[in-house]
Parts: C-alpha cells; structure tokens; sequence
C-alpha cells in the first residue's frame, strides 16, 4: 500500500456518511496547516456509504489544493491499520453522532493519543483520555490539533489516561459488566 509511516500525519478511519463531518475536518486541517505552517499530513481510511459526500470530499481536496496531504486509504487490512494509528501524532474523530466509537479505543491501545467530538457518547467511552472539540466550530477544531501536536505535557498525558482507559473495555471486564447485569 506504500503507506509513509515516518510522515507525521492525522489520522482518522471512518465511514464516509455526512454524520461523519468529515469536511470540518478538512477544513479545519487546512486551517491549521496554513496557520502553524507545518508539513504533516492527513490520513483518511475510508469506507465509503454516501457517494455523493466523498464527491464533494474529493472536490474539496482538489479545490483547496490539498490532493497532494490528504491521503485516502481504502480497505485497510488490520496489520497496516494498526501501525497507522501506532505512527500517527493523533487520531482525530469529528462525527456528530455514534453510539460506539472502537476507533478511538483502538488508537488508544496503540498509544495514539485522541481528539473527538464532544457528544455524550464519545466522552461515556473516552472519559478523560481524549481531547473534545466543537464538530461545528472549525476554530476549535483547529485548536484541539495544535495543542495534540504542540503540546507534549497534554500528549503524554492523553497516552497514559488512554492506555489506562483501554482497560475499562478487555472482554473480562465486559463479560464482568454483563454477569452484574
């Protein structure tokens, strides 16, 4: 798949359905690239359900002359999407609405520390081991990527509290959690 691992680089791994709000993303990584000036990269993996939105997607990114940064990955096997969150600087997630987000969790195993929307249920499942910004405020978002690059007190502190948290989800603590049910 001739993925760069030693470019710094975003990541997120998502559905492409509008939900997703990846075109805030965007722009807020266009925001923040232009700002900082900072060579890092995007990486998006994809599974694409609304084929009009990756359209206005893929506009966006030739529009913004961003083609050349972001980098969508399609049909990532597990070995490769578990070094993309291992080598990524953050695993950014800017959905409007889950009912359970495992990707988080996942870049939290691999010590990748997490930026994502602030809706009830990405902070029931990240508690205190994710940054939260505002999906509909671009500034914000911008914000939440400059201090999960810049700032390596935040950073350190957001890999230990997520591989502390990571725990609270093994299958033991899950079947526990059942069995009390």
């Amino acid at each position: 798949r001739n993925i760069n691992y030693k470019n710094d680089y975003f990541l997120t791994v998502s559905s492409c359905a509008r939900y997703h709000n990846l075109i805030n993303l965007l722009k807020s990584y266009n925001n923040y690239k232009k700002k900082f000036n900072i060579d890092i990269k995007y990486y998006l993996v994809l599974t694409v359900l609304d084929e009009k939105y990756f359209n206005e997607i893929n506009s966006y990114l030739i529009n913004k002359n961003l083609s050349k940064n972001v980098r969508i990955i399609f049909n990532v096997n597990s070995k490769y999407l578990y070094n993309l969150y291992k080598y990524a600087k953050a695993y950014v997630f800017s959905s409007y609405s889950e009912t359970f987000g495992y990707t988080s969790l996942e870049s939290m195993k691999m010590n990748c520390p997490v930026a994502i929307s602030n809706h009830p249920s990405s902070k029931e499942i990240n508690g205190n081991a994710a940054l939260y910004f505002n999906p509909n405020n671009i500034n914000d978002i911008t914000n939440i990527l400059r201090k999960i690059t810049f700032n390596k007190k935040i950073i350190n502190n957001l890999k230990k509290r997520g591989k502390k948290r990571v725990k609270n989800f093994s299958p033991k603590n899950h079947f526990n959690g059942l069995l009390k049910i």
